[in-house]
């Protein structure tokens, strides 16, 4: 759902791992799993952008090479 934007979004991610990680009080223990939580979303959205990065770059190449050979004599 937020994959398209995740630009938006990591940085605002990232600046809250201290805060949850750090946290003090009672929920310390949810705090620091949240902050894993985190990041394994932003894991996996780095992971998908380079899935789609290399699929594109896949297609390009298929399309380029598909007008060479309809150029060529």
């Amino acid at each position: 759902m937020f994959g398209k934007r995740r630009a938006q979004f990591v940085p605002q991610m990232v600046n809250s791992l201290t805060k949850l990680g750090m946290a003090q009080g009672g929920s310390n223990l949810e705090n620091r799993s949240l902050a894993i939580d985190l990041c394994g979303v932003m894991v996996l959205w780095e992971e998908r952008r380079i899935k789609e990065l290399q699929s594109g770059a896949t297609q390009v190449c298929s399309l380029t090479n598909s007008v060479t050979n309809a150029l060529a004599p």
